[in-house]
Protein backbone atom coordinates (compact mmCIF):
# COMPACT_ATOMS: atom_id res chain seq x y z
CA UNK A 1 0.00 0.00 0.00
CA UNK A 2 0.70 3.14 -0.70
CA UNK A 3 -0.55 6.59 0.91
CA UNK A 4 1.12 9.76 -0.59
CA UNK A 5 0.01 13.18 -0.23
CA UNK A 6 2.05 16.67 -1.06
CA UNK A 7 1.41 19.81 -2.81
CA UNK A 8 3.84 21.68 -5.33
CA UNK A 9 4.29 25.43 -6.36
CA UNK A 10 5.33 25.32 -10.16
CA UNK A 11 6.27 29.15 -12.16
CA UNK A 12 7.06 29.67 -15.98
CA UNK A 13 7.45 31.80 -18.86
CA UNK A 14 8.52 32.32 -22.13
CA UNK A 15 11.86 32.85 -22.88
CA UNK A 16 11.31 32.97 -26.58
CA UNK A 17 8.44 32.60 -29.41
CA UNK A 18 8.84 28.80 -29.08
CA UNK A 19 10.79 28.06 -26.23
CA UNK A 20 9.30 28.07 -22.16
CA UNK A 21 11.26 27.66 -19.38
CA UNK A 22 9.39 26.53 -15.23
CA UNK A 23 10.32 25.87 -12.12
CA UNK A 24 9.19 23.67 -9.35
CA UNK A 25 9.35 22.88 -5.78
CA UNK A 26 7.55 20.81 -3.76
CA UNK A 27 7.01 18.82 -0.90
CA UNK A 28 5.95 14.80 -0.82
CA UNK A 29 4.68 12.90 2.44
CA UNK A 30 4.78 8.83 1.40
CA UNK A 31 3.72 6.44 3.70
CA UNK A 32 4.73 2.66 2.01
CA UNK A 33 3.89 -0.71 3.27
CA UNK A 34 4.39 -4.42 1.46
CA UNK A 35 2.32 -6.30 3.27
CA UNK A 36 2.11 -8.98 0.14
CA UNK A 37 4.64 -11.05 -1.74
CA UNK A 38 7.99 -10.03 -0.96
CA UNK A 39 10.23 -8.97 -4.19
CA UNK A 40 13.86 -8.02 -4.04
CA UNK A 41 12.97 -4.42 -4.96
CA UNK A 42 11.31 -3.93 -2.15
CA UNK A 43 13.97 -5.95 0.16
CA UNK A 44 16.34 -3.58 -0.10
CA UNK A 45 14.28 -0.82 -0.25
CA UNK A 46 13.09 -1.54 3.34
CA UNK A 47 16.38 -2.61 4.17
CA UNK A 48 17.31 0.94 3.50
CA UNK A 49 14.21 2.99 4.88
CA UNK A 50 12.43 0.61 6.96
CA UNK A 51 11.20 0.40 10.61
CA UNK A 52 12.91 -1.92 12.83
CA UNK A 53 13.34 -4.48 9.80
CA UNK A 54 9.39 -4.11 8.76
CA UNK A 55 8.60 -3.66 5.17
CA UNK A 56 6.91 -0.37 6.22
CA UNK A 57 8.97 3.30 5.61
CA UNK A 58 7.28 6.79 6.13
CA UNK A 59 9.85 9.68 4.91
CA UNK A 60 9.14 13.11 3.38
CA UNK A 61 10.92 14.29 0.28
CA UNK A 62 11.09 17.77 -1.26
CA UNK A 63 11.61 18.06 -4.61
CA UNK A 64 12.90 20.58 -7.26
CA UNK A 65 12.55 20.18 -11.09
CA UNK A 66 13.63 22.40 -13.88
CA UNK A 67 11.55 21.97 -17.18
CA UNK A 68 12.75 23.30 -20.89
CA UNK A 69 10.48 23.14 -23.83
CA UNK A 70 9.87 24.33 -27.50
CA UNK A 71 6.75 23.93 -29.28
CA UNK A 72 6.53 24.70 -33.14
CA UNK A 73 3.33 22.47 -33.54
CA UNK A 74 0.40 24.40 -36.30
CA UNK A 75 -1.86 23.39 -33.19
CA UNK A 76 -2.02 22.57 -29.47
CA UNK A 77 -4.72 19.48 -30.22
CA UNK A 78 -4.28 17.13 -32.78
CA UNK A 79 -1.67 18.94 -34.67
CA UNK A 80 -0.84 18.06 -38.28
CA UNK A 81 2.75 19.67 -38.23
CA UNK A 82 5.44 20.86 -36.36
CA UNK A 83 7.51 19.48 -33.26
CA UNK A 84 7.57 19.45 -29.38
CA UNK A 85 10.76 18.72 -27.58
CA UNK A 86 10.61 18.93 -23.87
CA UNK A 87 13.61 18.68 -21.34
CA UNK A 88 13.17 17.90 -17.40
CA UNK A 89 14.86 17.44 -14.49
CA UNK A 90 14.38 16.80 -11.04
CA UNK A 91 16.14 15.98 -7.73
CA UNK A 92 14.90 15.59 -4.17
CA UNK A 93 17.14 18.57 -2.22
CA UNK A 94 19.67 17.32 0.49
CA UNK A 95 17.20 17.61 3.37
CA UNK A 96 15.00 14.72 2.24
CA UNK A 97 14.88 11.31 3.68
CA UNK A 98 15.37 9.75 0.20
CA UNK A 99 17.76 11.42 -2.36
CA UNK A 100 17.90 11.14 -6.03
CA UNK A 101 17.00 12.23 -8.95
CA UNK A 102 15.34 12.20 -12.25
CA UNK A 103 16.05 13.81 -16.65
CA UNK A 104 13.37 12.84 -18.90
CA UNK A 105 13.31 13.60 -22.04
CA UNK A 106 10.38 14.03 -24.58
CA UNK A 107 10.33 14.29 -28.42
CA UNK A 108 7.49 14.27 -31.08
CA UNK A 109 7.61 15.23 -34.57
CA UNK A 110 4.32 15.71 -36.91
CA UNK A 111 4.98 15.25 -40.66
CA UNK A 112 1.42 15.92 -42.63
CA UNK A 113 1.63 14.09 -46.18
CA UNK A 114 -0.71 15.78 -47.97
CA UNK A 115 -0.95 19.68 -48.81
CA UNK A 116 -4.27 19.70 -46.72
CA UNK A 117 -2.86 17.73 -43.62
CA UNK A 118 -5.72 14.88 -43.71
CA UNK A 119 -2.73 12.50 -43.50
CA UNK A 120 -0.16 12.71 -40.81
CA UNK A 121 2.94 10.96 -40.26
CA UNK A 122 4.10 11.62 -36.26
CA UNK A 123 7.20 10.15 -34.57
CA UNK A 124 7.65 9.94 -30.76
CA UNK A 125 10.25 8.64 -28.53
CA UNK A 126 11.01 9.17 -24.68
CA UNK A 127 13.92 8.52 -22.83
CA UNK A 128 14.84 9.06 -18.59
CA UNK A 129 17.79 8.19 -16.36
CA UNK A 130 17.52 8.13 -12.75
CA UNK A 131 19.60 7.41 -9.85
CA UNK A 132 20.72 7.91 -6.08
CA UNK A 133 23.01 10.63 -5.38
CA UNK A 134 23.97 9.17 -1.37
CA UNK A 135 24.52 6.62 0.92
CA UNK A 136 21.73 5.62 3.47
CA UNK A 137 23.01 2.89 6.26
CA UNK A 138 26.38 2.11 3.78
CA UNK A 139 24.47 1.43 0.93
CA UNK A 140 23.84 3.64 -1.97
CA UNK A 141 20.90 5.00 -3.10
CA UNK A 142 18.77 4.47 -5.90
CA UNK A 143 15.63 5.36 -7.34
CA UNK A 144 12.84 3.89 -5.39
CA UNK A 145 11.12 0.79 -7.13
CA UNK A 146 7.73 2.93 -6.37
CA UNK A 147 8.92 6.09 -9.19
CA UNK A 148 10.19 3.94 -11.71
CA UNK A 149 9.98 4.68 -15.57
CA UNK A 150 7.10 3.44 -17.19
CA UNK A 151 4.67 3.97 -20.19
CA UNK A 152 1.52 2.61 -21.76
CA UNK A 153 -1.90 3.64 -22.73
CA UNK A 154 -3.15 5.78 -25.61
CA UNK A 155 -0.73 8.20 -26.09
CA UNK A 156 2.10 5.96 -26.29
CA UNK A 157 1.48 2.59 -26.88
CA UNK A 158 -1.91 1.33 -27.23
CA UNK A 159 -3.53 -1.93 -26.29
CA UNK A 160 -1.46 -1.21 -22.72
CA UNK A 161 -2.88 0.36 -19.45
CA UNK A 162 -1.46 3.63 -18.41
CA UNK A 163 1.94 2.84 -16.92
CA UNK A 164 1.84 -0.81 -17.43
CA UNK A 165 5.08 -1.05 -19.05
CA UNK A 166 8.09 -0.76 -17.31
CA UNK A 167 10.60 -2.62 -14.69
CA UNK A 168 9.07 -5.69 -13.15
CA UNK A 169 9.25 -7.01 -10.24
CA UNK A 170 12.07 -9.68 -9.27
CA UNK A 171 9.84 -11.60 -6.99
CA UNK A 172 11.04 -14.53 -4.04
CA UNK A 173 9.40 -17.95 -3.73
CA UNK A 174 9.62 -20.23 -0.78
Amino acid sequence: TNHTYGATFNLGYPISENWFISYGIGVENTKIENKGTQFEQSDVFFKAYGKDGTRAASFANYKASIDLSRNTLNKGVFPTAGSNLQFSVMITTPNSDIHYYKATTEAAKYFPLNSDHSFVFDVRGRAGYGNGYREKNGVKEVVPFFDNFNLGGSEWLRGFKRNSIGPKALYKYP
